[in-house]
């Protein structure tokens, strides 16, 4: 965003190529960049299409062009619908991405500068249409995290697309897929459990889940039958896994017991599966630094005039929240009326707390409210219950509202 707030594709486009300064050497940046306040919304779009599948421009890309976020995913998702496969490798091409089972997570390899910007097509020519659609599943994930406003871009792509765990799917046993690619395996089943996190209502009902009760199962008893501790990898995917169908089948902590994760084990496995979700926290953060920033600039000269359907829709935390429209409330399917100003009054006092407290929700964090009565605390706590449900109201981390 621009100092005052408003959206410049141009300054966007420029602080992007900042971020990522290896895609300023290539002609089709260049050329956008030379055009200055001329280039449009639909070249940049058309430009970042396909790179944004890429781990490593995902978050720059969405953070940037927020407002452009839907049409980017989209333009992403239009091209990866031409590829004729995205279930299976060819093993007799070059594997482009190599995965240290001890890692977090695969990166892209053995591509150039020049292949990247085009690297739907290159994985689609050299036959690795599987490990482009976990790019895929991985990158639209991230963007999801960022944008909530994307679950319908996110919901288009897999109406041709399979499941992020169709590794899983098509492997006899989990045994087989973790001997021949372990690592890939983990990437698939954690970015599985965190789109089903992220809507469950909707991932629960959208795949067929039953592989992963038998594999996990599978996979544990290989363990025990070799009387060997498995390695950290491998405790990931026993917990997710477990996780997965703790979710889907509403088991209890007895249940989940049976898999003989020990709880010291199975809390290292939580730490790490928070690490891995934080990729998107330092974006966020960023977003609320700028907020600050703007709300400097409108006390030293700017408006001072507030308006609260403004500030919750201008919020860099707007993706947290439903959308607006007539002065209704959309929450995925369900509608709830809200006359703005009734009975939730966000002042300029109580703002910056008011953020504080979304960016906290956003990265399920918890949080403790605390200030004078009357400062707003029940309203802020009903307003977010009613955006969201009531899901993960918990306040731990101390967040003081003042007076408004």
């Amino acid at each position: 965003m621009s100092f005052d707030g408003s959206f410049r594709v141009d300054y966007e486009l420029q602080r992007f190529l900042t971020r990522c300064p290896e895609l300023a050497s290539l002609s089709q940046f260049d050329y956008l960049l030379n055009k200055g306040d001329k280039v449009t919304e639909e070249e940049v779009v058309n430009a970042v299409g396909e790179i944004v599948i890429h781990p490593k421009y995902t978050i720059p890309l969405i953070g940037c062009f927020r407002p452009l976020a839907r049409r980017i995913v989209d333009r992403a998702v239009s091209v990866l619908s031409l590829v004729p496969n995205l279930r299976c490798n060819n093993d007799e091409g070059e594997d482009l991405m190599e995965v240290d089972q001890e890692d977090d997570r695969g990166e892209v390899e053995d591509l150039d500068i020049e292949e990247t910007i085009h690297i739907i097509d290159v994985y689609a020519k050299r036959g690795k249409g599987l490990k482009l659609h976990e790019l895929a599943c991985l990158a639209f994930c991230r963007a999801y995290d960022l944008v909530r406003s994307l679950l319908r871009s996110v919901l288009g792509y897999f109406e041709f697309a399979p499941p992020p765990f169709e590794r899983i799917r098509q492997r006899k046993s989990v045994i087989e897929a973790v001997v021949l690619d372990g690592g890939g395996l983990l990437n698939a089943i954690r970015v599985s459990y965190r789109l089903l996190l992220a809507e469950p209502e909707v991932f629960s009902t959208m795949w067929d889940w039953s592989c992963l009760l038998d594999n996990i199962s599978q996979f544990h008893d290989f363990y025990l039958g070799k009387n060997e501790e498995p390695n950290r990898s491998a405790h990931d995917i026993i917990w997710c896994g477990i996780r997965i169908l703790s979710m889907l089948l509403k088991l209890n902590d007895r249940a989940t017991a049976s898999f003989n994760l020990c709880s010291q084990e199975a809390y290292s496995c939580l730490l790490r599966w928070e690490e891995y979700c934080q990729d998107v926290a330092l974006e966020k953060a960023a977003w609320y630094l700028e907020s600050s920033r703007e709300n400097n600039f409108d006390l030293n000269g700017g408006s001072m005039g507030f308006n609260q359907c403004r500030s919750l829709q201008s919020s860099p935390f707007d993706s947290l929240v439903p959308s607006l429209e007539n002065g209704l409330l959309k929450s995925g399917d369900k509608k709830m009326t809200w006359e703005c100003g009734k009975p939730f009054i966000l002042t300029s006092a109580m703002q910056k707390g008011y953020e504080m407290v979304f960016l906290a929700f956003s990265q399920r964090w918890p949080v403790l409210l605390y200030g004078p009565a009357g400062a707003g605390k029940t309203a802020l706590i009903s307003k977010l219950a009613e955006l969201h449900g009531g899901r993960g109201m918990l306040f731990l981390l101390p967040v003081k509202i003042n007076h408004q």
